[in-house]
């Protein structure tokens, strides 16, 4: 994690700030209360692997009109994915059997920016404080199922031609977009009493784009069906979000 602040100038600031984060773990589990009261060192899941790499950044401009005056611009993203693979079952006391593992890999990348500024004034004899701002999002989020290895090692490679009947396989891709405008004000009607109302608008867009194999065994374990679905779907929607808010001070 890194952060650093850079004093521009009387009434300007930059803040800049990262983090990163990976790690890789050998994941237990399998049990029922039954098998943890017995031992709870134990596990079905030996095979079960987790990874994740996860770069965060935010960068903020601030900068004062005057004292009763500001405003904000904060740039944010995220670069990251994760990997799992081993072998998944519904009853939690099955006994993994040493097939091909099960891998799904992520990748989460998204971007965006909030702007705002904040007036404070007085009207005959009550104080406010206004929010005017916009923001934006947009992300690509991509997702594959597929057969892993039968090993036991962290191997998050997909083993597609060895094992082409394998059941769960799918690749996906999800872009969405947002885009928000709001404001709010604050009215304080007295030293304790004070009312708070706000609107926000949104405009939100969300596809998802790919394919799923559907593959059926029959008892001897030969392909009856295999086939690719294609799916492309998109969802817009835009609404108003209306609030009111009550403070009292005692």
């Amino acid at each position: 994690h890194f952060n650093l602040g850079i004093q521009i100038n009387e009434k300007s600031k930059l803040l800049g700030e990262i983090s990163s984060l990976k790690y890789l773990a050998k994941q237990a589990g399998g049990l029922t209360d039954t098998m943890f009261k017995l031992n709870h060192l134990q596990s079905n899941r030996n095979r079960n692997w987790f990874r994740l790499n996860w770069f965060l950044y935010n960068i903020k401009f601030l900068h004062t009109f005057s004292s009763k005056k500001n405003f904000s611009l904060n740039i944010f993203g995220l670069d990251a994915n994760r990997e799992s693979i081993g072998f998944r079952s519904n009853r939690v006391s099955q006994i993994d059997p040493n097939n091909e593992r099960d891998l799904i890999k992520g990748n989460f990348n998204n971007y965006g920016f909030e702007s705002r500024i904040l007036q404070n004034y007085k009207l005959a004899k009550i104080k406010g404080v206004s929010v005017f701002g916009i923001k934006f999002y947009k992300s690509k989020t991509t997702s594959k199922q597929g057969p892993g290895s039968k090993n036991f090692d962290d191997d998050f490679n997909f083993y597609i031609n060895r094992f082409p009947n394998y059941q769960n396989q799918s690749e996906y891709k999800y872009p969405n977009t947002n885009v928000a405008l709001f404001g709010e004000n604050i009215f304080y009607l007295n030293e304790k009493l004070s009312l708070t109302p706000g609107i926000r608008f949104e405009n939100i867009i969300t596809k998802s784009d790919g394919f799923y194999k559907k593959i059926n065994l029959d008892a001897a374990g030969n392909v009856i069906l295999n086939e690719i679905n294609y799916e492309k779907k998109i969802n817009k929607r835009s609404f108003f979000l209306l609030g009111l808010g009550l403070s009292y001070k005692n």
